[in-house]
């Protein structure tokens, strides 16, 4: 399996050093970034709490992805197969989440946009709390909840 996926990995750094334009404008200098400018981001207001942000929801997805497997085992009896099944809607829905992430805040103002989403994401973690111990379908509507609220806080903007 680790060697399936280191091979995937080459092969995607391979097709993206190929396909994907650079984004770093020309003009830009060439400084690099370093430990003082990431202590200026965390003294500034903004910066510390979309890291903090960060850090909660990559917290909270990668509790998704280490303890969901031992509540479908415990609470459903479900085969492995019938597990990796169960995490394919909130994989599904997060990205559909980034794009419509992507596309509602084009819109709105970045600030509220991502305090209405932050929002959401507390509030599918609780609903997802509530119905895991209901029933199968209220579970992975709950994880579906939950990957759609986090899509949104990795908007991606497509360009044709």
């Amino acid at each position: 399996m680790f060697w399936v996926l280191a091979a995937t990995g080459v092969l995607m750094w391979m097709v993206n050093a190929r396909f994907l334009p650079e984004t770093k404008p020309e003009t830009g200098g060439g400084r690099r970034f370093s430990v003082r400018d990431f202590g200026g981001i965390l003294k500034d207001n903004t910066g510390s709490a979309v890291i903090l942000l960060g850090f909660v929801q990559y917290y909270s997805m990668y509790n998704f992805l280490v303890f969901l497997p031992h509540l479908l085992s415990t609470f459903y009896n479900l085969s492995a197969s019938q597990k990796g099944l169960a995490f394919l809607p909130m994989s599904l829905f997060i990205v559909i989440g980034s794009y419509l992430g992507g596309r509602l805040q084009e819109r709105r103002d970045s600030r509220r946009f991502l305090t209405a989403t932050s929002s959401l994401n507390v509030g599918a973690i609780l609903l997802f709390v509530f119905l895991a111990p209901l029933s199968l379908p209220a579970l992975i509507t709950g994880i579906a909840l939950f990957g759609l609220c986090l899509g949104c806080h990795f908007p991606c903007k497509q360009r044709f």
